[in-house]
């Protein structure tokens, strides 16, 4: 899968999304410019776990993906599964984007993402589930990897 493949998702997934949002515009970054936007943003969270995020700016809403981690999250699965899975990452940023909930503490970033996850979870409940599992498997993976470098 390539970049355009997942350009090509996302945008399929943004046409079809059926509340109602400002349509946000999807840029690609690498992963150390990727890395440096989290940074920027205080979030808490690994760059290996997190294949994509959402800014809002004065333009409207920004997805930013990285390509890199994206396909590192799904290599091992099968294209459908791969499709599926950038459909519910998308997915879940366009209900960041509807529940226009600012993410500016931690407190208020935890919030941001329940409610984000108990919208995937009610209204796309197999896309809910395949990210779940997704990131199931990668934090194993992340606590293997961390403890067979110690």
């Amino acid at each position: 899968m390539k970049r355009e493949d997942i350009a090509l998702i996302a945008h399929d997934v943004i046409l079809n999304f059926d509340l109602p949002i400002d349509k946000p515009l999807v840029l690609f970054v690498d992963r150390q410019r990727f890395s440096r936007y989290l940074d920027l943003m205080h979030m808490k969270k690994h760059v290996d776990r997190t294949p994509c995020f959402t800014i809002q700016t004065h333009g409207g809403p920004v997805i930013y993906f990285c390509d890199e981690i994206v396909l590192s999250l799904v290599d091992g699965r099968s294209h459908d599964e791969a499709s599926m899975f950038i459909e519910a990452i998308t997915l879940h940023e366009l209900f960041h984007i509807a529940n226009h909930l600012p993410a500016d503490t931690n407190e208020a970033a935890v919030l941001a993402e329940e409610l984000a996850a108990q919208d995937m979870r009610s209204r796309y409940p197999k896309h809910y589930r395949l990210l779940r599992s997704v990131s199931q498997a990668s934090q194993k993976l992340f606590k293997h990897n961390s403890t067979t470098r110690a």
